[in-house]
């Protein structure tokens, strides 16, 4: 039975007023205590919901910045990554040989009408034709293939200029003559620098 059912049944019956009044008095203001209770009983709930909240929002933020720390570590491996490729590739570019394309052409006599031997024909750029490049051909390549002579056109360059190797002889920035048939001879060496070789995979500039 609620509080307000009671307060009616006990004016009906009483007969003594003051007592009846003292009573009202007394169950108004449990009824205020009650309203005032519950009242703060659903406040405390709100409280709650939203501190529960702001922990969801506080472990939302911190699940987030973790991903994006996580993120951030990944691309920064990825970079490193790329770049660690790039250096290995330029590392392998390195240990590349200019001979690695060359071609062998058929050496013919004057009348092109009977092959006398062979000569080797690459075309690189010039910076990687420097001293360790040219004695890695002449002692793996050429002195290899046994060939007549060798002509290296820099790929890099209008004018025909190259490297010029014989047995013995390694001629660089040295120009040639291209015929009709597409074949090289040397031609003006002014500008040329002289090497020989010493020994193995080991040239030497003559002054």
């Amino acid at each position: 039975m609620c509080l307000n059912s009671m307060l009616k049944e006990f004016l009906k019956n009483s007969k003594n007023k003051k007592i009846v009044l003292n009573t009202a008095i007394i169950f108004s203001f449990l009824l205020i205590c009650t309203a005032i209770s519950s009242s703060l009983n659903h406040k405390n709930e709100n409280i709650e919901q939203k501190s529960d909240n702001i922990n969801s929002k506080s472990e939302y933020e911190a699940a987030n910045l973790k991903n994006n720390s996580l993120s951030s570590k990944l691309k920064s491996n990825n970079q490193n990554s790329k770049k660690e490729n790039k250096n290995t590739e330029q590392k392998n570019k390195a240990k590349k040989h200019i001979y690695e394309k060359a071609i062998v052409k058929p050496l013919m006599n004057g009348f092109r009408n009977k092959k006398i031997g062979e000569y080797g024909l690459i075309y690189a750029i010039s910076s990687d034709c420097n001293e360790k490049a040219l004695a890695d051909l002449y002692f793996n390549y050429f002195l290899k293939k046994k060939l007549n002579y060798m002509v290296v056109i820099y790929a890099d360059k209008s004018d025909n200029s190259g490297v010029y190797i014989i047995d013995g002889v390694i001629n660089t920035d040295a120009k040639f003559n291209k015929d009709e048939f597409g074949d090289y001879s040397l031609g003006d060496t002014k500008n040329s620098k002289y090497y020989a070789p010493v020994n193995e995979n080991t040239l030497k500039l003559v002054e």
